[in-house]
């Protein structure tokens, strides 16, 4: 599967962005989309402090975390399920921590420096920092991680095969 950057479609509302926050405490307040991508795919990471990175990740099926997964990973919800059972069977990598809400996923990433996950710009609070991706901020018009365009993918992922998918991708984890 190619790996594809979606274009924005639509306007420029920065609270409509996709943006990858890390702890107040980390100095990160630029990276790459390649370094973003390899630290959710499971390729060790390292902090400027020489900590690897700890991602964190939302609940599966929630437009959010399929927009992150299409934009930054290139991979569709079913995919990603296969990529980590993939990686669990050769033990590569281990997926990141899903946090099913938001509310805890903001306060774990805010008290511990090595986490980063990503939220809605509206979802921003006190304690973490939004990280600029290839040097471009989320309020910049430039930006391209919007939640937006994503709305027939989630719609999608509301059909039979992509629940089955997640069904048999949860059921391997927890049988490791």
């Amino acid at each position: 599967m190619a790996l594809t950057r979606v274009a924005a479609q639509g306007g420029s509302d920065p609270s409509a962005n996709l943006v990858v926050i890390v702890s107040a405490q980390n100095k990160a307040r630029a990276l790459s989309y390649a370094v973003v991508r390899s630290i959710f795919m499971g390729v060790p990471t390292y902090t400027a402090e020489g900590s690897p990175y700890v991602p964190l990740t939302q609940a599966p099926q929630t437009p959010v975390r399929v927009a992150f997964d299409q934009q930054f990973l290139g991979l569709d919800p079913d995919a990603v399920g296969r990529y980590w059972v993939d990686q669990r069977i050769r033990a590569r990598a281990t997926p990141p921590r899903t946090i099913p809400s938001v509310d805890t996923l903001r306060r774990v990433v805010a008290t511990l420096p090595e986490a980063i996950a990503y939220v809605r710009a509206d979802e921003l609070r006190p304690g973490v920092v939004p990280v600029a991706i290839d040097g471009v901020d989320f309020r910049d018009p430039s930006y391209r991680y919007k939640m937006t365009q994503l709305a027939s993918l989630t719609s999608r992922c509301d059909q039979a095969p992509c629940a089955v998918a997640y069904t048999r991708y949860r059921a391997i984890f927890t049988w490791f």
